[in-house]
C-alpha cells in the first residue's frame, strides 16, 4: 500500500495525509538508529502499520484515550493525527518515548507521552483503551487491571488466535466482548470489550 492507496481507502484529507507522511518519513529515519518496527514491515509501512492502526477510527471516539505499549505510535499516534483528541501514548522504552515526542512535534498532534510500564501507571481509569501487538489478552488485562474501570472500553487489534486468547483470559475474569473483522488482515480481528469483571463469580 502506498500513501495514495491509503487516502483512497480512508478518505482522509490532503492535510492529514501530509501529516501522516511526515510521521512515516520520521519513522524511517529513526529506524536506522533504534528498532521501532520490524525491518521486513518497512516495505509496506502504509499497509502494515498506518492503515492497520487507522481502521480503529470507526470504533474510537475522542476524549480520555490511552494506547498501551504504543511502541512507535501504533495505533494511538495514527489515530491522534487522524483527529482523535485526548490520546495518551503509554511506552516504557525511553528511546521510543523520545521518538514519540518528536513525532508529536513534527505532526502537530495533541497526543501526550506517558513514559511508564503499564502496571505502574498511576492515573484514573480512562474512557477508552486501545492497543496493538502489546500482549496476549490475559496478560494485558492483568497488567491493566488498575486502569480498567466500570465504564472503560477496550479496542484491541488481534490476530487469528484471538478466540484462544479470549478463552485463556476468561478463565480468570468475565469479559463482555464483540469481534469485528480487520480491514488490513484477513485473518485478524478487532476485539471490542465493553466490560471486564475481575475475579470469579
Amino acid at each position: 500500500m502506498k500513501a495514495s492507496d491509503f487516502r483512497s481507502a480512508t478518505g482522509v484529507s490532503r492535510e492529514t495525509l501530509d501529516r501522516l507522511s511526515a510521521y512515516v518519513e520520521l519513522l524511517i529515519r529513526w529506524q536506522k538508529k533504534i528498532n521501532l518496527v520490524s525491518h521486513n514491515s518497512l516495505d509496506d509501512i502504509w499497509g502494515r502499520h498506518i492503515f492497520d492502526s487507522a481502521q480503529l477510527l470507526d470504533h474510537v471516539e475522542s476524549g480520555d484515550v490511552i494506547d498501551l505499549g504504543t511502541g512507535a505510535g501504533f495505533p494511538g499516534l495514527v489515530l491522534s493525527i487522524m483527529g482523535v483528541t485526548g490520546m495518551s501514548l503509554v511506552e516504557s522504552d525511553g528511546r521510543k518515548c523520545v521518538f514519540l515526542r518528536e513525532a508529536i512535534r513534527v505532526t502537530g498532534s495533541d497526543a501526550k507521552v506517558l513514559e511508564s510500564r503499564v502496571e505502574l501507571l498511576d492515573i484514573p481509569p480512562p474512557k477508552l483503551i486501545v492497543s496493538r501487538a502489546f500482549a496476549p489478552l490475559e496478560r494485558l488485562l492483568r497488567l491493566a487491571e488498575r486502569l480498567i474501570g466500570p465504564a472503560t472500553r477496550l479496542v484491541l487489534l488481534k490476530g487469528q488466535g484471538v478466540e484462544y486468547e479470549i478463552s485463556m483470559a476468561t478463565s480468570s475474569c468475565k469479559v463482555s466482548y464483540r469481534l469485528a473483522p480487520s480491514r488490513s488482515d484477513r485473518s485478524g480481528r478487532i476485539l471490542l470489550i465493553d466490560g471486564v469483571s475481575y475475579g470469579t463469580t
